[in-house]
């Protein structure tokens, strides 16, 4: 770590919260001690310099058990999304007395799967009429859109709705083959999958994304006057 970093956390932290010291951000238990230190001052002066260290230091760690719990579950957003509603939740707690965490890192991917979770179970619901929704945000709030752009957010919208409806297994298979451009053997070894069996499975995942689109659609066509 850089000298300049250690400096800050020694001041906001404080001596005792380094291990002898040191600090690693890819090892946990430092990055815990650090954290509870600087999360204690927060609250206590209401340090804002404190919480932004404490969101660097842990960013790393974070990251990546936010990136594994999207793929784990099958969510289809940047990780990223999820660490920060992590720690905006943790920037307003008005609970008294402060809450004091003994693992953040262990919290914080706790909260960030239920969150995944929630968002999971919410992006699977009855897609609303497709009007209702441009790229997830209310008709009215995009009048600057061109036509087009109206279009594509719908799209985008209803395609993310359709693949939240997947079972989990289907929605892993397609994150790991289309974001992490897995092949297929490693596809195979990361989900234990033969991998004379992947390829079966991503066509079947796929035929079934398709096929939820293909209704939806289907749904949305308005109906035929009747003739006389």
């Amino acid at each position: 770590m850089s000298e300049a970093l250690l400096k800050r956390l020694q001041k906001l932290a404080g001596a005792d919260a380094l291990a002898s010291g040191r600090f690693e951000t890819g090892n946990a238990s430092h990055v815990d001690r650090a954290a509870a230190a600087l999360l204690e001052r927060f609250y206590r002066e209401n340090d804002t310099a404190a919480f932004e260290l404490l969101v660097e230091i842990s960013q790393p760690l974070l990251g990546e058990a936010a990136r594994q719990i999207t793929r784990d579950i099958g969510l289809a957003i940047a990780p990223g999304e999820l660490v920060a509603e992590y720690f905006s939740r943790l920037f307003v707690d008005l609970r008294q007395p402060s809450p004091k965490l003994e693992s953040l890192v262990a919290a914080a991917t706790a909260s960030m799967k239920e969150e995944a979770t929630r968002r999971v179970r919410t992006l699977a619901r009855r897609i609303r009429p497709i009007e209702e929704t441009v790229a997830g945000e209310p008709v009215g709030a995009s009048q600057d859109l061109t036509a087009d752009q109206r279009l594509a957010g719908r799209f985008a919208a209803l395609v993310s709705m359709c693949f939240h409806g997947l079972d989990e297994a289907d929605r892993r298979l397609l994150l790991a083959l289309e974001l992490d451009r897995l092949s297929y053997a490693e596809i195979g070894e990361r989900y234990g999958i033969y991998q004379d069996e992947v390829a079966n499975q991503v066509r079947r995942a796929r035929g079934r994304l398709a096929a939820r689109i293909a209704a939806v659609f289907a749904a949305l066509q308005p109906e035929e006057e009747g003739g006389p």
